[in-house]
């Protein structure tokens, strides 16, 4: 009689312990599918930024062409200065 209360308690702590297996699996799933949307939505949000900045230097760029194309091409003489005295372009008339 002590050998079948002995091997019902070790079947009892058996189903306890895979019962908690179990739950502590479905557990790290639910982590790790909350963890890897919050991952992809992190990523979409720097693909969008890393394209927005690239718009925004492409924007740039032809901005600076544009000036650029300006200041050299006009038949009146410009100065271009800035806060630093050393720095300056002259174009046109004046060169």
């Amino acid at each position: 009689m002590i050998e079948i209360q002995s091997v019902g308690r070790d079947i009892n702590d058996r189903k306890l312990a895979e019962e908690k297996l179990a739950e502590y699996q479905n557990n790290l799933e639910e982590i790790v599918k909350e963890r890897t949307a919050k991952l992809e939505d992190a990523n979409l949000k720097l693909q969008v930024e890393v394209s927005e900045r690239r718009q925004a230097e492409e924007a740039l760029r032809e901005s600076e062409e544009k000036f650029r194309s300006v200041f050299e091409d006009s038949a009146v003489g410009m100065v271009l200065a800035s806060a630093h005295p050393q720095m300056f372009s002259t174009q046109g008339a004046l060169t």
